[in-house]
């Protein structure tokens, strides 16, 4: 399996057929996939079905999507996995970001890592009063990088829906000699703003230590 999208729904709220199911089509429809294996991981309370699809069951409310990425990732096939949500869509560029990761740029790298932009203008938010580091939005990274040095997580379990990818992207900084590649030629496309902000003080607070407890001499992910 080359590449596993991990896609994750709260069918509570979300209609599927107005979400997660027009993902998948879209998905589907990409022509630049067409050489690649792929399967496309549903993490979900309702069951989803679909071409390429794996359903994997939310028995458990998971409260947030950092875990649903977590529990993807643990049962995903593919050699690189694609942050994926219920309300963006990719573009047929999408490929170039798997051949820059299979080129010799990325041949010696500890960490095969890259992050796609989006077309709503939105740049990386970084809070005030830390040093500047790469937010890592919307990454796609190898297994091998999230088994040998993320302790087989995709995000920190601590966080629940944002902060993450800060977190990510100033791990990274702050422990690799490595730079963070964002890539523009090919972007996500995001629909509706129909992102969770329930938990936004929780999860600055989970930020906060982990970047107190880096500072401290920590250098692991989780």
């Amino acid at each position: 399996m080359d590449i596993s999208f991990l896609l994750p729904s709260n069918t509570k709220d979300r209609d599927p057929k107005d979400f997660v199911l027009k993902s998948i089509e879209a998905i589907n429809n990409l022509k630049c996939l067409d050489r690649f294996e792929y399967e496309i991981c549903v993490f979900s309370q309702d069951k989803i079905e679909g071409d390429n699809v794996r359903w994997l069951e939310e028995e458990t409310f998971a409260d947030g999507c950092a875990t649903s990425y977590n529990e993807l990732a643990k049962f995903a096939k593919g050699k690189y996995f694609i942050q994926s949500g219920d309300d963006y869509y990719f573009d047929e560029n999408l490929s170039t970001a798997i051949d820059l990761l299979e080129s010799d740029i990325y041949k010696d790298r500890q960490l095969k890592l890259l992050v796609l932009g989006t077309d709503n203008g939105l740049g990386s938010f970084m809070p005030r009063g830390y040093p500047k580091y790469a937010v890592c939005r919307y990454p796609i990274i190898a297994r091998e990088t999230i088994m040998q040095h993320m302790n087989g997580h995709m995000f920190h379990p601590s966080f629940k829906n944002h902060y993450a990818d800060n977190w990510l992207g100033y791990w990274v900084t702050t422990c690799f000699d490595e730079t963070i590649v964002e890539v523009w030629n090919t972007v996500i496309h995001i629909g509706p703003p129909t992102s969770y902000n329930t938990h936004n003080d929780h999860d600055f607070g989970v930020f906060r230590q982990l970047v107190e407890k880096r500072h401290q001499g920590y250098t692991g992910y989780v």
